[in-house]
């Protein structure tokens, strides 16, 4: 199960029109405010360079109630959407149907451009 979570987000959010980029980029910089007051209350430093992205990016999924909280209270996405999604095969082929669809409609664009 916990293989779809992201899946099951991005799904959620293609299907309700909300920008995936923005719910990951939020729940980013959420943890990374969260990290910068846990190394003042533990007295740590703050060794974080905001130019590693690698640094950055593994603090993603470091605190799950955190982005469970961040997930159903901000973009109000439901607890069941996140870790039990319903018709998951379903809706994934209708997801790559657009995928498809749309690489071939760029592919057609493309090659029109190029008469």
């Amino acid at each position: 199960m916990g293989s779809h979570i992201w899946g099951n987000i991005y799904l959620y959010c293609w299907e309700n029109k909300i920008d995936f980029r923005q719910v990951f980029r939020k729940l980013l910089n959420t943890e990374l405010e969260m990290y910068k007051k846990g190394c003042e209350q533990f007295l740590v430093p703050y060794t974080h360079n905001k130019n590693n992205l690698f640094n950055k990016r593994k603090l993603v999924g470091s605190t799950l109630e955190l982005d469970v909280d961040l997930l159903t209270s901000h973009f109000h996405i439901p607890i069941e959407e996140i870790f039990k999604s319903q018709n998951y095969l379903k809706r994934l082929i209708e997801l790559m149907k657009t995928v498809a669809y749309d690489c071939r409609s760029d592919a057609e664009y493309e090659s029109l451009q190029n008469l």
